[in-house]
């Protein structure tokens, strides 16, 4: 029985600009310039490191219709050394992925196949003659996707294993837009042993009967929301006859988002302030290892935290001193503070994310409540591909759409 290995990554989103964080800082837009395709050239080690017999992209390779002239260059550089070394890709588009490719490159290196959006195709893969496995995709045929494309899988039939690829939103991810929207029970039901997904930033690992439903997450964060921070990287498959081992997470990112709360005791001055941040800050560069480290610190529990950090004088000050106790592969983001009454908000120059989590903060629940309540009174449909889905999950979709928006980030 062969034995090999296969490599699980999605939403690559190449060359991404980072809008919110490059226009707060010149700092931050350097650092992060090449984040992106750093993560994808170390991804390209992995599959020869672990002379993988294919590499599955799960969609959302690029962070814009029309992608880039050098996210286009370093992509297809990256799938022929791939190629060359006999490991097979297989792509599938996602919700970014819509433009007219063929503009920078008419053909991809042979060994690289890309999944069309009519009907699924089902492409074996043999080694030495002898078939490894079949892979099933379906890529999106253009940028809002409601139909649930799981359906189309058909059945599993012949020897090997069998991986469904496909960008799609599982369940009731409330992080993201709901693009070919599908259920546990359509995908665990299909027969397939693996699903690969992408869509969602959050890494996520089941195994339900013989059948494994992956999420790998994203190969780089890309801000500091929860969904973007901790590492991020890709799944290495081994496979053993027709078993495939539990999946192993590899991190692969250059840039990590991390956030920490600090508790700061009553009457903390400044100089105390900087101490905790500066402890915080040190053990969070040990923590990342050979990487980059983009930290948003909350301080709590203290009332009076704001009185002295609302200025921007003393933030500018505080932020300048940090500086000169921390090594470059470390940027602190804005502070944000929690008082006692649980409210949540932006210190100083945030821009308009941190004043609007702010806002979400302190109103969400008579909003929330409200706007619930009108939906239910009314009877009315909530949008496309919503009907009978409950209000709540619709209100936390549409506020992190707001709040990417407002960001200048584009929603996943």
């Amino acid at each position: 029985m062969p034995t090999f290995s296969f490599v699980h990554a999605a939403d690559l989103h190449l060359d991404t600009p980072f809008r919110g964080l490059s226009a707060w800082s010149p700092r931050v837009a350097t650092a992060l310039a090449d984040a992106s395709l750093e993560a994808w050239d170390a991804l390209v080690a992995l599959c020869l490191r672990e002379e993988a017999a294919f590499l599955l992209l799960a969609g959302d390779l690029h962070d814009a219709d029309i992608p880039g002239v050098r996210a286009r260059l370093q992509l297809y550089e990256g799938t022929a050394r791939l190629a060359a070394a006999g490991c097979r890709v297989f792509i599938v588009r996602g919700n970014h992925d819509g433009g007219d490719e063929t503009r920078l490159v008419r053909a991809w290196p042979e060994g690289v196949y890309v999944f069309g959006s009519d009907t699924v195709a089902s492409v074996p893969v043999y080694r030495d003659g002898t078939l490894l496995a079949t892979v099933h995709g379906l890529s999106h045929a253009g940028r809002h996707v409601a139909e649930n494309l799981a359906e189309r899988f058909p059945r599993p039939e012949g020897p090997g294993i069998h991986v469904a690829l496909l960008h799609a939103n599982l369940g009731r991810d409330t992080g993201h837009a709901s693009y070919a929207p599908c259920s546990l029970r359509d995908l665990v039901s299909s027969g397939h042993h693996y699903w690969a997904l992408g869509h969602v930033h959050r890494r996520r690992v089941e195994r339900h009967g013989h059948t494994w439903v992956a999420y790998p997450g994203n190969l780089q964060g890309r801000s500091p929301q929860p969904a973007e921070r901790g590492a991020k990287g890709a799944l290495v498959c081994r496979v053993n006859g027709e078993v495939i081992e539990e999946p192993r997470f590899h991190a692969l990112d250059r840039w990590r988002f991390e956030e920490r709360e600090l508790q700061v005791p009553d009457g903390a001055d400044l100089p105390l302030v900087q101490a905790l941040l500066a402890e915080c800050a040190k053990e969070v560069v040990a923590e990342v290892g050979e990487r980059g480290v983009l930290l948003r610190v909350v301080l709590a529990g203290a009332d009076d935290v704001r009185s002295f950090l609302g200025p921007r004088g003393v933030l500018d000050t505080l932020r300048r001193l940090l500086d000169d106790l921390m090594p470059d592969s470390l940027i602190l983001l804005p502070l944000r503070f929690r008082l006692r009454d649980g409210f949540t908000g932006g210190v100083a120059a945030t821009g308009p994310r941190g004043a609007l989590e702010a806002f979400v903060a302190e109103f969400d629940g008579p909003a929330r409540e409200a706007w619930m309540r009108a939906q239910l009174e009314a009877a009315k449909d909530p949008g496309p591909g919503r009907i009978g889905e409950d209000p709540s999950v619709v209100w936390d979709d549409a506020r992190q759409l707001a709040l990417a928006a407002l960001a200048g980030e584009e929603p996943a």
